[in-house]
């Protein structure tokens, strides 16, 4: 059995393998201590309660699979597996094309991000630092895809371009549109804990970044500091897209694709149903 998607989910995973008697797995594709039914008293415990006895535990990030163990005492194996991209929609194409595709400015400097634009997904500190940035790089624009809250809006301007919520594979073509994506997270129990989707998709595009410093993005990003910036500090982002746009700097990694990453979880997964798991007690 494999418990994921939430608190209760995982729960009753648990509860279905011990009726059952057949091993047991916890997908935590995020901090779920971070989402809002968190709140609701008992299911924290229970859901530390279903994970340490859980054969096995996947989680979105490293920093998650340490704090599984050391915080829940987990007794089975524990994988960090971010999730990752498909290689085939993000990869490098052909930067002058995406911009005429999507109606941007051939030849300016383009920063910018996609997905959701609202305050508690760390989008305060990009637009205060669009307003540190705007008026010593005249070259600069900035570009925003995703939705966002009615009483929250993008900022506005000539230099402001707001795509609306782009399709999947468009998101593509915005992040190879760009010299500087933007990965603005907060210092939250979910931040700290999440590994944001964008980070591989804008790695996968060859896209030079500026991210928050904040728990996987710390990780990731570690052998190239000038691509970090402290979380919420708007001037930091700003100094941080400034060094990215004088000297871009990437890391140097491998993204899995699916399969890869399949195939490393499946041993674990066969070696539980053939029953040489550890013993839970």
């Amino acid at each position: 059995i494999i418990g994921a998607s939430d608190i209760p989910h995982v729960v009753l995973g648990a509860w279905v393998a011990k009726r059952l008697g057949v091993p047991f797995a916890a997908d935590l594709y995020d901090n779920f201590e971070g989402f809002g039914q968190a709140r609701i008293p008992g299911f924290v415990p229970a859901l530390r309660r279903a994970v340490r006895s859980a054969d096995l535990v996947t989680t979105t990030s490293q920093p998650l699979a340490d704090y599984v163990r050391d915080t829940y005492r987990a007794r089975g194996e524990i994988i960090a597996m971010p999730s990752t991209v498909d290689k085939t929609v993000f990869h490098p194409r052909d930067k002058l094309a995406c911009r005429r595709a999507l109606g941007l400015p051939e030849d300016a400097r383009l920063i910018g991000t996609a997905g959701g634009l609202s305050r508690d997904k760390g989008i305060v500190a990009l637009y205060d630092a669009w307003n540190q940035l705007k008026d010593d790089r005249t070259d600069v624009h900035l570009v925003l895809a995703g939705p966002h809250q009615a009483e929250f809006p993008p900022p506005s301007g000539e230099r402001v371009h707001y795509l609306g919520a782009l399709p999947h594979g468009r998101i593509a073509e915005l992040f190879n549109a760009l010299d500087v994506g933007i990965i603005s997270v907060l210092d939250t129990p979910f931040g700290r804990y999440c590994f944001p989707q964008k980070a591989y998709e804008m790695l996968a595009c060859g896209l030079p970044v500026a991210a928050a410093d904040i728990g996987a993005m710390s990780h990731l990003f570690a052998g190239i500091p000038q691509s970090l910036f402290s979380a919420a500090d708007a001037r930091s982002l700003a100094d941080c897209v400034r060094a990215q746009l004088a000297y871009p700097a990437r890391p140097d990694m491998r993204i899995d694709d699916w399969q890869a990453l399949i195939s490393k979880l499946e041993p674990e997964l066969l070696r539980l149903i053939r029953g040489r798991a550890p013993a839970s007690t």
